[in-house]
């Protein structure tokens, strides 16, 4: 979201230092961000599900919460642990991604973060000039570490499509690309594929095994090695997960159509 706009365009409401609730408050709302938020974790943990969707908020996340056009969207905020951090309130004349993302920041970023809480609030004598400055300084910042981070998850897509057909696919490396720890990288994963990486390596697996069959040139036992699962018991129960069908099942549903393409 911090590539595609005119940052002209956008205008800062609110800017406020918040305390949350205490542990295990469920807030639940539905379709009522009337702006955009962009809000940063100092200490606590929470867990936000937006629109079938669950995201951890962790100690230096930094989450975006788009401006609602429907009614229907389901919003909930579970506070896990109770902290404190920075929620930027803002507007823009252009439309902008109404996909929620949450993403790991620098101390910079967050130093940042409560600068633009202090201007906005007047100490010091900041005017509003001040702290548009400061926000266009802070979304700068966050583009730039965005941009390095998508350089590394692009790393890591690669060098899990180059090898999503071994036998085993080590996370701890490419949770070393990303620079994370096992957990955290598993978490910035599912926040951008929807899955965790074994699940995806998987899929991608499936998908593979899926036109192997269609081919019609090997047996299941054959494919079944060819994407890195030993176990052909465990290949065809994985299959039928994926597909709703066996091998077996799929193979003479679909091999005769498609060798006819």
């Amino acid at each position: 979201m911090f590539h595609t706009y005119d940052w002209s365009s956008l205008t800062v409401r609110n800017v406020i230092f918040v305390h949350s609730a205490e542990s295990g408050t469920v807030i639940d709302t539905f379709g009522s961000q009337k702006y955009y938020q962009l809000a940063i974790k100092f200490s606590g943990k929470a867990l936000f599900h937006y629109d079938g969707k669950e995201y951890r908020f962790e100690p230096n996340d930094v989450v975006y919460i788009p401006k609602e056009r429907r009614s229907d969207v389901p919003y909930r905020r579970q506070i896990l642990e109770q902290g404190d951090g920075v929620c930027i309130f803002f507007d823009s004349a252009n439309q902008l991604s109404d996909s929620m993302c949450v993403f790991h920041c620098s101390d910079a970023v967050k130093y940042k973060f409560a600068l633009l809480n202090k201007l906005f609030h007047n100490f010091g004598g900041a005017s509003g000039i001040d702290h548009m400055q400061a926000f266009y300084d802070l979304l700068s910042l966050l583009r730039d570490e965005l941009d390095l981070k998508s350089d590394k998850m692009n790393k890591v897509e690669r060098y899990i499509q180059d090898h999503f057909c071994d036998e085993y696919v080590d996370i701890g490396k490419l949770a070393k690309i990303e620079e994370f720890s096992d957990g955290y990288f598993r978490q910035q994963f599912k926040n951008r594929y929807g899955v965790s990486p074994i699940k995806y390596i998987n899929l991608l697996k499936m998908e593979y095994a899926k036109k192997l069959i269609c081919q019609n040139q090997f047996s299941i036992t054959e494919i079944s090695s060819m994407v890195g699962l030993a176990d052909a018991n465990y290949f065809a129960r994985l299959f039928k997960k994926h597909t709703g069908l066996s091998p077996s099942a799929y193979k003479k549903k679909y091999a005769d159509v498609f060798s006819h393409i």
